[in-house]
């Protein structure tokens, strides 16, 4: 049986909106942002790997490389309840400026510890913790300022979801490289790679437009009060709870 022309117009139908640019990327403003942050994410992922990979060469400890990477997640497990609460207070742009700067810092001494031959465990889990605590902050950052960089209410969707596929996507293909970076020149072209990775990031969020919320100026000195009820609220609201659980 042949397809009709109806069937062939559905099928086309299909094949266009699935090639159709996402409508948060037609917002200057929006695009500019991911594409920086995705740029940094690739650089953080690689610092990561390249974290792990020198507490092995230095101490051939399996035990060592959890603690490392134990220590570098669990300070953002502490911190983002509360960094939540906070970040709906202060103003995104300079929280993120904040932590950008701080990032190219600790990733900068990485790189200059590394070349001078003085990089050891101590120094690779205290750094692990800072860039924990900046993660704490930063990331939450991220993706509250989305919904304030699009131009349409409408796009917000389609903006938390190109946001979360860079991630994703940086998650992926950044350990490829830096595999390849630290076979050929060392871990510390990682972290240098990292340090230079944050540029565009803060360019886009110097420029960037990013739109102001009212804010109720009662609850700005109720910060425990805000975090019991959020803890309260992911308690009670069953889908939340479940996926913590």
């Amino acid at each position: 049986m042949q397809p009709s022309n109806k069937d062939y117009f559905k099928v086309n139908k299909l094949l266009f909106s699935c090639l159709q640019i996402p409508p948060a990327f037609k917002s200057s403003n929006v695009c500019c942002f991911v594409i920086g942050e995705s740029v940094s994410f690739f650089g953080s992922w690689m610092t990561q790997i390249a974290l792990i990979w020198m507490v092995y060469q230095l101490t051939n400890s399996a035990v060592l490389v959890g603690v490392a990477g134990f220590t570098n997640q669990a300070m953002g497990l502490v911190i983002t309840p509360l960094a939540g609460v906070l970040l709906d207070r202060w103003n995104l742009r300079y929280v993120l400026l904040t932590t950008q700067v701080v990032s190219i810092l600790l990733s900068s001494s990485l790189t200059f510890l590394t070349l001078n031959g003085h990089i050891n465990v101590t120094w690779i889990i205290i750094i692990g913790m800072l860039q924990g605590v900046v993660k704490a902050f930063d990331l939450p950052a991220r993706l509250v300022i989305i919904p304030r960089l699009v131009d349409n209410k409408a796009d917000t969707y389609s903006a938390i979801s190109v946001h979360s596929f860079l991630i994703n996507t940086a998650k992926f293909v950044s350990p490829m490289i830096g595999g390849i970076l630290l076979a050929r020149s060392g871990a510390s072209a990682c972290f240098l790679v990292d340090s230079i990775s944050y540029i565009p990031f803060i360019s886009a969020i110097l420029t960037a437009q990013i739109k102001s919320f009212p804010r109720n100026s009662s609850q700005k000195s109720q910060v425990w009060k805000n975090l019991k009820e959020g803890f309260v609220f992911a308690y009670s609201f069953l889908p939340i709870k479940y996926v913590l659980i």
